[in-house]
């Protein structure tokens, strides 16, 4: 029995969009690449999906694109995420999910060629990680960022607090008290 939760986290995901950003920043689950699969028009997947979730060919194709556009694609995705992979990727994971994201984005897959615009994206995500030596490059180019990103953090966090306290801060809990009493009439809540 084939195991479709990734398929379920998708289909609920298209349901409440408003989790999108909570899956951003969760890792990507083992098995994306059916996701990609289905979006690419894979039959053989579509139709094991369909059997195990009782959805229709079309409300999972729906599905499994939301997400790609939305967990893979999204602006700030590095190039390991916008191909579905999580880093150390076999260089064969990578081509695989390449090709079928290429596949998805093809004008001839997709009604009105409105996602081609992530082409351009996925072509470099694969130029940059295709190859032993830009792939390096490219994780030590990102160690850097994520370094700074945390280095930043304290002297960003730092200057958040000067400026609260130049702004008075908080306010204090007798101000809260006196504005529930004037709210209230001093009633208990």
């Amino acid at each position: 029995m084939t195991d479709h939760s990734t398929i379920w986290m998708a289909i609920d995901l298209m349901r409440a969009p408003a989790n999108v950003r909570r899956v951003r920043s969760a890792p990507l689950p083992k098995d994306v690449n059916k996701l990609l699969a289905i979006a690419a028009g894979d039959e053989t997947v579509l139709g094991e999906a369909k059997a195990g979730t009782n959805r229709s060919g079309t409300s999972l194709r729906e599905a499994a694109g939301f997400y790609i556009e939305q967990i893979l694609l999204h602006p700030d995705a590095d190039h390991y995420r916008v191909l579905g992979v999580q880093p150390g990727a076999a260089n064969t994971e990578l081509r695989r999910n390449m090709a079928l994201l290429i596949r998805w984005l093809h004008p001839d897959q997709n009604n009105g060629a409105e996602r081609s615009v992530f082409v351009a994206r996925v072509t470099r995500a694969w130029n940059e990680l295709k190859n032993e030596n830009r792939r390096a490059a490219y994780d030590l180019d990102r160690r850097r960022k994520n370094a700074k990103r945390t280095a930043d953090r304290p002297k960003r966090d730092q200057k958040r607090t000067k400026a609260f306290s130049r702004s008075g801060g908080p306010p204090s809990v007798g101000f809260l008290q006196r504005l529930m009493t004037a709210l209230f009439g001093g009633r208990a809540l």
